[in-house]
């Protein structure tokens, strides 16, 4: 009979002990899981940004284009300003 008693305490104390542990390992899959959703956010937002430079970046290079032909152009009509013959009229 003792020796059911000290079986069945020392059953009870795994038995609790498995308990503790399965508890624990639950509460860190759901802290991982978080930890998880957040990057995902981030991911998402990182990679919203990234769009949204890319898109600036193509409008910054069109807009250095148009620049750079006005330049050109300018600089072409004060050449022909500045020597009429050598770009007769």
């Amino acid at each position: 009979m003792l020796c059911v008693s000290i079986c069945r305490t020392q059953l009870l104390h795994v038995q609790h002990e498995y308990e503790r542990q399965v508890s624990q390992l639950t509460k860190s899959i759901a802290t991982q899981e978080e930890m998880m959703r957040r990057g995902e956010d981030e991911k998402h937002s990182l990679l919203q940004d990234l769009s949204a430079v890319r898109d600036l970046c193509t409008k910054l290079e069109a807009s250095k284009d148009a620049l750079q032909r006005q330049v050109t152009a300018k600089t072409l009509d004060q050449e022909k300003v500045n020597n009429p013959c050598i770009y007769p009229v």
